[in-house]
């Protein structure tokens, strides 16, 4: 999970918008890259989609209906750090967040992610179980 450096935008997990002709699948991936700077994901599930409505004002214009495409996933090997500062630039040269992660339990993280992102956390932990 992260939070955002500059500005109080709530504890996150890393989420995405859906390129043009981008799968979910891939566009998670390639989210997860842009926001984290891992690249040894790998998808263990879907765990499914949700509807989300966000306030005008709070994201671009246009996206404030969305459905998002919820994921498990798993790192291929070990996270080298246990915190870490990522400054995501989305494929160019410009910084557009700076962001602080950190690994948490599942029981923090119910505790501190944004509500419609803290209501996958029981789907995370069937996932865990059946999937390792």
């Amino acid at each position: 999970m992260f939070d955002h450096v500059d500005v109080d935008a709530g504890t996150q997990v890393p989420a995405g918008g859906i390129h043009e002709a981008e799968s979910a699948e891939v566009a998670v991936r390639r989210e997860v890259v842009e926001e984290t700077g891992l690249d040894s994901t790998r998808i263990v599930r879907k765990l499914g989609e949700a509807w989300n409505r966000s306030e005008p004002g709070n994201v671009p214009p246009g996206f404030e209906e969305q459905i998002l495409h919820v994921f498990h996933l798993a790192l291929d090997r070990p996270s080298p750090l246990d915190e870490w500062e990522w400054e995501e630039k989305s494929g160019t040269d410009t910084v557009e967040h700076r962001f602080a992660f950190r690994w948490v339990s599942l029981d923090e993280a119910a505790r501190v992610l944004w509500p419609h992102q803290a209501m996958w956390i029981s789907s995370v932990r069937l996932s865990l179980r059946n999937h390792g």
